[in-house]
Formats: C-alpha cells, sequence, structure tokens
C-alpha cells in the first residue's frame, strides 16, 4: 500500500531513539517537518524547515498539507511527533488486516480510552471521542481528504491566543463534523516518551497497556471490532 508519512520535530529536541523506532515499525524515511530550524536538523532525510516558528499546530497542519501535495494519491497519511517509540512493525500490521471504514486511527491509547477497549480482544476499537492525543496519527485517505477541507480547522488557526494549542482536539471535532470516528488500538501501538514539553505543557500521561514487541502477532489474537 502508499503511504505518506512524516514527523514534526523541533531543533531542541533530539529525535533518534524515535526516528529508529519509526524505522522498526515500517517508517524508515519520515519527512520531518522542523519548526524554528534555519539549518538541516543532522538526520539523513528530506526536511521541511520553518523560520520564523509556527508552533505546534501551525506545523503539523501544514506538514499534513505537504504530505498529500507531493502525494495526493497515497492510501494512508501518518504524522508522528518527535517523543515515542513504537512496537515493529505497525505499518505491515496495518496493510494486512482491513480497517474500520470512516475512522481515522490514533495509534496511542490515551489511558481514558484503554478503559474502553474490550477485556481479553485485540485490535481497534472506539475511542471516547475526545481526541486525546496526536503523537501519532493515520489518516485513510478520504480521511485526510476531508480534515483538509475542515473548515474547523481553518477557523481554529484564527484564534491567536489559543489556536496553535489543543491540535488532539481540533482534529476530533473536524473529523466527527465530516463524520468521521476516531479509533484506538488494543494494546497502544506507540508510547509518548516526552517528559518535557517544548511548549511549556504539563507531562503528557502515558500508556498503560504499551508493550514493546511485534503488531505482526497482533494477527493471531482473538480481535475485537468497532463495526
Amino acid at each position: 500500500m502508499r503511504w505518506a508519512y512524516g514527523m514534526t520535530t523541533v531543533p531542541e529536541r533530539d529525535a533518534g531513539a524515535t526516528l529508529a523506532s519509526l524505522a522498526d515499525a515500517g517508517f524508515p524515511e519520515p519527512r520531518l517537518f522542523v519548526d524554528g530550524a534555519k539549518a538541516p536538523l543532522p538526520y539523513p532525510l528530506e526536511q521541511t524547515l520553518r523560520h520564523p516558528r509556527v508552533r505546534c499546530t501551525g506545523n503539523w497542519w501544514l506538514g499534513l498539507h505537504e504530505l498529500w501535495v507531493r502525494d495526493p494519491c497515497a492510501e494512508f497519511y501518518a504524522l508522528f511527533q518527535d517523543d515515542l517509540v513504537a512496537v515493529r512493525n505497525i505499518r505491515p500490521y496495518m496493510e494486512a488486516r482491513r480497517v474500520p471504514e470512516r475512522c481515522y486511527f490514533n495509534l496511542f491509547s490515551f489511558p481514558q480510552n484503554e478503559e474502553l477497549a474490550p477485556k481479553g480482544l485485540t485490535g481497534w476499537y472506539l475511542s471516547n471521542q475526545r481526541g486525546r492525543g496526536a503523537v501519532a496519527l493515520v489518516f485513510p485517505h478520504n480521511a485526510a481528504e476531508a480534515l483538509l477541507s475542515a473548515r474547523h480547522m481553518v477557523g481554529k488557526l484564527t484564534d491567536l491566543d489559543r489556536g496553535f494549542l489543543n491540535l488532539d482536539g481540533g482534529v476530533i471535532t473536524a473529523m466527527i463534523q465530516a463524520g468521521f470516528r476516531e479509533c484506538c488500538h488494543a494494546p497502544s501501538l506507540v508510547q509518548h516518551t516526552g517528559r518535557v514539553s517544548t511548549m511549556g505543557n504539563r507531562p503528557h500521561p502515558q500508556s498503560g497497556t504499551y508493550r514493546d514487541g511485534d503488531a505482526m502477532t497482533f494477527l493471531e489474537a482473538p480481535r475485537c471490532s468497532v463495526m
């Protein structure tokens, strides 16, 4: 399957561990969207530099647009942040099993969403639809098109005081308005590792179900379904 994917980052962050983990997950060459950089970071990857800074939501939003412009026919679009680790083989796992329709996928299972996971089952399930966490989001083609067309996201950025905050809430609101739902995975496919926010936010909760491993092993497990 055809994927377009990238990672948002800043010069202050050492993203080496995240890049190595993403490579093992099936995303070896993400385009880097670097906010606040005048020169490329020391990684042999394609990079888009933004100076002066456009801050978190702006960098992410422009990144998704650029992924679409560079490959408007991809089947999946994925954007990662620079402070996560992932289980191996996420990409082949998602390609091997049909994913739910009219959904987008949050690879990080926020603790409040983990409480909703069907007991003893593995796979995709509906989140609480509050958009918690945007460290690793995957959009099928039709979902990416809907998000890029969303009036809500355009309007969000006109709030000069808070428009750059709460990216996850902006995405879920726009997606629900377009008729899409957010799905999480049991267990979580990524873990958030950032302890110190470059934006000064309070510490981000971590997943309680994430375990280092290979996503392909989930194909044999009893699975849950959002259908």
